[in-house]
């Protein structure tokens, strides 16, 4: 799917509920994943995946900043893949 297009899960956000649930059942403890297009040729060998599990502390602590609005995406990065922007 994202090796077809990047931007599939904003396209297509049914489609993109379809693989996190596929994830889900191979991987139940899984509850983030990015994937990375290294070459946009459409060839699925072409996307890098990256998993994590998060405990239950940092995913309150997201949903908490979520509804109070105060959640982006900078700050998700930060906290799920410990990136800061440059």
């Amino acid at each position: 799917m994202f090796a077809e297009d990047a931007f599939a899960h904003r396209k297509n956000p049914e489609r993109a509920r379809r693989l996190a649930y596929l994830i889900h059942l191979k991987m139940p403890r899984i509850n983030a994943a990015q994937f990375f297009v290294t070459v946009a040729n459409g060839n699925p060998a072409s996307v890098e995946a990256s998993f994590k599990s998060l405990n239950e502390m940092a995913m309150g602590m997201m949903y908490d900043q979520q509804t109070r609005g105060q959640l982006d995406a900078q700050k998700v990065d930060h906290a799920v893949w410990h990136r800061m922007a440059a």
